[in-house]
């Protein structure tokens, strides 16, 4: 009895439901009373019955397939939350593609491509400006999920901001109360609004003890930060934590004591702290943004955890 194919139709009649109260449960879309829900998926499970995906894509006029595009330069930085939300999309049987994008014409192009394909929805990643106008646009008519974008809300778009300052702030209060004196290097590249969170952050940390929050802008000479490094540690005679972005390019040597932090999305380094997204709940965040079973739609800012990974 279990290889008989048994249809959508046939499910409803035994559950006493209309069709489309059960397209309603296979989708994940409207209200269904509770007791309801659980009769037809009982049913599902006891009949070992498995929609069509690509019946159900033809239906609506919608691929279930996945778009995730990422500036081409931190791609790699977001490999492990790639490799979750591609862990999600298999067992929730949808096709995920990854679009590293070098420059607004290859966005242009990729755009235009996933609108003639009906994908289901696009993830972005990462805060890229230039690319503000055409997203905006394209979410007219499309889903669209942005992690860690422009600072800007619009209805159209469901925001995913990560809680930076909240964690520079706890990693800059543990390091001095463990004895080390944190010292903030400020990168020229990186981007202005994140700055601004990571700078905040920081000085948040030093308000209870009024100390002064040690800044240092990298738009200098390598010797010269040396030297403003090697100032520090003679001034404080205590050991540094330097926080920056990313490692330095450049190998510095310094005496004494130095710890490292990097506010990178994966760890670069063993012997140093590293922030970065809590990539298997980002996941399931983001999953349970597309699939949704509430008529309202989801509140368009959401924030996410980060992770401080000590050195190993």
């Amino acid at each position: 009895m279990l290889n008989h194919r048994y249809s959508l139709q046939d499910i409803a009649a035994l559950c006493d439901v209309a069709p489309s109260t059960v397209s309603r449960v296979l989708n994940h879309r409207g209200r269904i009373a509770p007791q309801t829900r659980a009769r037809i998926l009982q049913v599902i499970d006891d009949l070992h019955f498995q929609p069509n995906p690509l019946a159900r894509s033809f239906k609506n006029h919608q691929s279930q397939t996945i778009a995730i595009i990422v500036p081409h330069t931190t791609r790699l930085g977001y490999l492990p939350l790639i490799d979750e939300l591609t862990t999600c999309a298999r067992q929730d049987s949808r096709l995920i593609t990854t679009w590293p994008i070098n420059n607004d014409g290859e966005l242009s192009q990729v755009l235009a491509l996933l609108a003639s394909e009906a994908v289901a929805t696009l993830i972005v990643l990462g805060n890229n400006d230039s690319w503000l106008t055409e997203i905006l646009s394209y979410a007219q008519k499309h889903h669209v999920i942005w992690l860690d974008g422009p600072n800007l809300q619009d209805p159209h778009i469901i925001w995913i901001h990560s809680n930076i300052s909240s964690t520079v702030k706890l990693l800059t209060t543990t390091a001095m109360h463990n004895g080390l004196t944190p010292v903030l290097l400020q990168s020229s590249t990186t981007n202005n609004y994140q700055k601004h969170l990571i700078k905040y952050g920081f000085m948040l940390a030093h308000q209870p003890s009024h100390a002064t929050p040690l800044i240092i802008n990298e738009a200098l000479t390598t010797l010269t930060l040396e030297q403003q490094i090697t100032r520090i540690q003679q001034t404080t005679a205590t050991p540094l934590l330097l926080i920056r972005q990313t490692p330095l390019s450049n190998k510095i040597v310094f005496t004494g004591t130095i710890h490292w932090a990097y506010l990178a999305e994966f760890p670069f380094h063993n012997n140093a702290q590293t922030i970065h997204l809590d990539y298997h709940n980002l996941a399931s965040l983001i999953f349970t943004l597309m699939t949704s079973e509430s008529n309202e739609p989801a509140h368009p800012l959401q924030i996410t955890n980060l992770l401080i990974d000590n050195p190993q």
